[in-house]
């Protein structure tokens, strides 16, 4: 009889994968075939991407749903003319979005450029121009809502 090496700890086909592992602060070595090893393992890459999506969507979200509410005390569009709420908010966004860039920070990319976006665009899009919360503000905070949603979702955990 000869010694065939390691089996699969789920299914006992013979393993090709061997995974090191820590569980509760002890190394530990786990034996996978191919199928099983797909099926039970998540690579830490996918994880963070995953993870990175959930994040930038509940951001987009929470910046387009904060500056709809607040619009009328913003006065965005209100005036016409670039004026220096724009301008902080264009500063804002670009160093956002380079520390983004400069980091690798694919969450805070998006927060400048949204953020950016925004401050270039609001005498266009207008939230504030009337006094109360108007169409627009309500069209931009189901907007935001929207996005928080879509992050809640996405960020959920998998069941195979």
């Amino acid at each position: 009889m000869t010694d065939t090496g390691p089996v699969c700890e789920q299914c006992g086909a013979p393993a090709r994968i061997h995974a090191s592992d820590v569980v509760k602060g002890v190394p530990t070595l786990r034996h996978f075939c191919n199928s099983c090893y797909d099926d039970v393992h998540v690579e830490p890459w996918e994880l963070r991407r995953h993870w990175s999506l959930a994040a930038v969507l509940a951001c987009v979200g929470a910046v387009v749903l904060g500056l709809s509410i607040s619009a009328d005390w913003h006065q965005l569009g209100k005036f016409a003319g670039f004026g220096w709420q724009q301008k902080i908010g264009v500063v804002l966004g670009g160093v956002l979005l380079v520390f983004g860039a400069v980091a690798r920070t694919p969450t805070l990319v998006v927060m400048g450029l949204v953020t950016a976006c925004l401050s270039l665009l609001a005498d266009w899009i207008a939230f504030g121009e009337s006094e109360g919360f108007g169409w627009k503000q309500i069209l931009g905070a189901g907007v935001g809502v929207a996005f928080v949603a879509a992050a809640f979702y996405v960020g959920r955990p998998q069941r195979r």
